[in-house]
C-alpha cells in the first residue's frame, strides 16, 4: 500500500457515476469549489472535462487525485510545490530520485542535520542554566 491509499477505501458515492460535479466533489471532499478550481491551476493531473455548459466533470480518478492533494496538504502539512514535487516522484516510481530526496547523501538533508544536532546543545545547554544552584 502507498502512502496515499490510507484514504483509499473512501470510494466517490457513486461507483456506476461517470462524472462527478465540482459541487459534488467538493461536498465529498470537504471543500470549496473555488479550491478545487485553484487546485486545477496547480496540479496538472487534475484536468476535468467542461459540458457544453463550461462547467465541470470530475472523473472518479480525478476525485482520487483530489483526495491525495488534499492528504499532502492539509494532514501531512506539504507546501503546494512540495506536493506537486511529491507527486510528480510518485507517478514517476523512480526508486533512485525518491530516495535522492530522502537520502543523507543529500546535502539539504545533512545540513538540516547539523542544525538539528547544533540546536540539540544549545537546548541542552540552556537547560542547564536554569537550574537553579543549591
Amino acid at each position: 500500500m502507498s502512502e496515499f491509499e490510507e484514504g483509499a477505501g473512501e470510494e466517490p458515492e457513486s461507483r456506476d457515476k461517470t462524472y462527478y460535479s465540482i459541487s459534488e466533489v467538493a461536498e465529498m471532499l470537504d471543500l470549496k469549489p473555488h479550491v478545487l478550481r485553484y487546485w486545477e491551476t496547480q496540479f496538472p493531473t487534475v484536468r476535468p472535462r467542461k459540458g457544453r455548459s463550461g462547467s465541470r466533470m470530475y472523473t472518479a480518478r480525478e476525485v482520487e487525485r483530489l483526495r491525495k492533494v488534499k492528504t499532502l496538504l492539509y494532514e501531512r502539512g506539504f507546501t503546494i510545490r512540495g506536493a506537486q514535487e511529491r507527486l510528480r516522484l510518485s507517478r514517476k516510481s523512480d526508486p533512485e530520485a525518491i530516495q535522492a530526496v530522502i537520502s543523507t547523501d543529500n546535502p539539504w538533508a545533512q545540513g538540516l542535520a547539523e542544525i538539528r544536532g547544533e540546536l540539540s546543545e544549545i537546548l541542552a545547554r540552556l537547560s542547564s542554566a536554569r537550574r537553579p544552584q543549591r
